[in-house]
């Protein structure tokens, strides 16, 4: 199996068997808390005026984008209220900044894809190398638009690579790693509340979810659906 990583900006030429989107702070830890409470199906939209594009009313928007003029209930894109606000009767969008858009990047790009964080981690790295694709790309979205790093994705990306090569991540290590980090200390100053996110996010095997994303005729939206719950 060839393992790849890359930013989703910048794609190999060759596409790929499959992809593997990461987006830490906060989109797939949001995204995996959600199917992990039981969620079947959710879209995600690359920018904020594809809302206009959805036809149905019933939308809980999860968005850290300001408040979006689309007429549907809309709460932060953030992972500790995705594990307790209520989700019957809605159909569940995320647009981000970063991780929505590496998503449809990833989506024109692999055969098939999936999204990762540290809750599922081990359970994608165990589905996918049951399956054996010939190669699979590691895409830690970071600052899209500026293609600029972040570390809590990098190191994740770079715990999935051990993890499909044998090797046994150092979890303890990466997480204070993450915590210690100049932009994560100074975003916790700047919004307090970014505590209890970060807190659900830096977690391992607290998630089976194996959530895979699939494009729509719409190809600025994507559609994520649960394909199976993975035990490590």
């Amino acid at each position: 199996m060839e393992l790849l990583l890359a930013r989703p900006r910048e794609l190999p030429a060759a596409p790929v068997d499959l992809a593997v989107v990461i987006d830490v702070f906060r989109f797939t830890t949001t995204a995996t808390i959600l199917f992990s409470r039981g969620l079947g199906v959710a879209l995600a939209l690359d920018r904020p005026e594809n809302l206009a594009a959805l036809a149905e009313d019933r939308y809980l928007v999860f968005s850290e984008l300001g408040e979006l003029a689309h007429g549907a209930a809309q709460v932060d894109n953030s992972p500790a209220i995705a594990a307790r606000i209520d989700l019957a009767n809605r159909t569940v969008v995320l647009v981000t900044q970063n991780g929505t858009r590496a998503l449809a990047a990833a989506a024109g790009f692999a055969e098939e894809v999936l999204i990762a964080s540290f809750l599922n981690l081990r359970a994608v790295a165990t589905w996918v190398a049951r399956r054996a694709p010939r190669a699979v790309a590691i895409l830690p979205a970071g600052d899209f638009a500026g293609q600029q790093p972040h570390a809590e994705d990098d190191y994740c990306a770079s715990a999935l690579r051990d993890l499909l090569s044998g090797r046994a991540p150092a979890f303890g290590r990466l997480f204070a790693a993450i915590r210690r980090h100049e932009r994560v200390a100074a975003r916790l100053r700047r919004q307090p509340g970014f505590a209890a996110d970060m807190r659900l996010a830096l977690r391992t095997d607290a998630s089976t979810a194996i959530v895979a994303a699939t494009p729509t005729p719409h190809r600025s939206i994507v559609e994520l659906s649960l394909k199976s719950r993975e035990r490590p």
